[in-house]
């Protein structure tokens, strides 16, 4: 450790308190990503780290040492408000750790410490710098989930020479030029970007640009420093796909020919669903049933799975909804499927047969898409980062992994619709299923 180096962790073990209310003892990254902000080492800066390294602590104790001791304002922009309030709220946590951020900090009239201290909630602080100035944090949102062309409007009449954009790569290249905008006054501005590896827009064109001062920290610089075990990772690989991986733990964009506009990418390719057909295994597990009710020209689906087969054993042009109940209900009797393994989709034209099932006597679930997902514990989140934007997206990705795990397609023509399915990550890091309306636009559903 360089005497710099020692000096900016002597600093903030001084002053700040983990979460255990410990000493706040930075690691080697952490160290670098402190004295970036703090030093204000280059005007620009990109931090590419693997999900959860504890990089939101780093930036507020810097940002928080940086406003209240300079006359500087400070711009915290994230693709979501929430993911700006994170920061937020970790800052004015570590401001009540030490006399000299909390005899700097200024109280609102009207407002009072304990109930900052508490609810951790407020978009702009200040600080008494000296007799005649102040410092300032402010957070905004870059509004990523909206896709007119008015989305980032709400970032202009704002400005600073200081910006911190978090989740950077999850902020679309037309709201981050709107952001930028916020720099043009103040020849002496400061950029930096944290973010993981999502997508391929302005993020990742920072990466490779000479301009910024970057810094990498994947998975295993976090197992060097003590953050992360080998032992974590092998399992969460495990649930993972190489892509996926790549982005969270390995800092790694995904290639070019993956990504097509919004930030779309294939659920599976035809080769994956092709080599998929080629497996040949003995069924093993319990039979279910899904069952996808047509609308329009299409067919119905009558799909079957085991834990590791899948087979599209029926179609039909059937647009009878009681004879299509009746299909489902002799389906299960002829392949001795359970009712709590049936499945069908209850949406529009399918909530009919859903119901006519279950009048004839078959308690069977009804899948709604559009629902939200499977709340998971926080032991599951920490093993699988992944979230899902509904339970469509869900069930796809879980499919998906189910596949490239080794899951077996008893072949059928019309498995290859599956390499058509796209997905992206939202602003929010959730798994996101391109909407078949969206996909009909395209041309990739009839």
């Amino acid at each position: 450790m360089t005497q710099e180096d020692q000096q900016a962790f002597n600093i903030v073990a001084k002053l700040f308190k983990n979460d255990d209310g410990l000493p706040f003892r930075m690691t080697a990254g952490q160290i670098q990503l402190f004295r970036a902000i703090y030093e204000k080492q280059e005007p620009r800066v990109q931090f590419d780290c693997y999900t959860q390294y504890g990089k939101s602590d780093i930036v507020s104790m810097a940002v928080l040492l940086r406003a209240s001791t300079f006359q500087e304002k400070w711009i915290i922009l994230g693709a979501t408000k929430d993911k700006a309030n994170i920061i937020m709220g970790k800052i004015i946590k570590h401001i009540f750790e030490n006399d000299y951020t909390l005899g700097k900090f200024q109280v609102d009239e009207g407002e009072s410490l304990d109930f900052i201290r508490r609810n951790r909630a407020k978009d702009n602080i200040t600080f008494k710098v000296d007799e005649e100035g102040i410092g300032q944090v402010i957070t905004l949102s870059a509004d990523a989930r909206r896709k007119s062309n008015d989305a980032g409007d709400i970032l202009i009449g704002h400005g600073g020479q200081n910006l911190i954009i978090d989740d950077a790569a999850l902020v679309p290249d037309k709201i981050y030029g709107k952001a930028l905008r916020m720099l043009g006054g103040r020849p002496d501005n400061f950029l930096l970007k944290i973010t993981n590896s999502f997508g391929r827009n302005h993020a990742w064109r920072s990466r490779n640009d000479p301009h910024f001062k970057k810094f990498v920290i994947d998975y295993k610089q976090g197992i060097e420093e003590g953050r992360i075990t080998p032992e974590f990772i092998t399992e969460v690989r495990a649930s993972l796909d190489p892509v996926m991986f790549g982005i969270l733990y390995e800092c790694i964009y995904p290639p070019s020919d993956m990504i097509e506009d919004g930030g779309w990418m294939a659920l599976l390719t035809p080769e994956q669903v092709e080599e998929a057909e080629k497996r040949t295994l003995q069924s093993i597990g319990h039979k279910k049933l899904g069952v996808d009710v047509a609308e329009g020209t299409n067919q119905n689906a009558f799909v079957i799975r085991t834990d590791n087969l899948s087979n599209v054993q029926e179609t039909t042009i059937e647009k009878d909804l009681m004879k299509t109940a009746e299909r489902v209900i002799g389906m299960a009797t002829e392949e001795r499927i359970q009712p709590k393994n049936i499945w069908i989709d209850a949406v529009a034209i399918g909530s009919g047969v859903y119901a006519r099932v279950k009048q004839m006597g078959l308690e069977v679930n009804a899948f709604k898409g559009g629902e939200s997902p499977t709340e998971k514990n926080t032991a599951q989140k920490l093993l699988d980062p992944i979230e899902y934007y509904n339970m469509r997206a869900e069930c796809f990705w879980k499919a998906r992994m189910w596949v490239l795990q080794g899951g077996a397609l008893a072949p059928h023509k019309d498995w290859k619709q599956l390499s058509k399915i796209k997905y992206r990550v939202t602003s929010d890091k959730k798994i996101q299923i391109m909407s078949k309306e969206e996909m009909r636009a395209r041309g990739d559903l009839q």
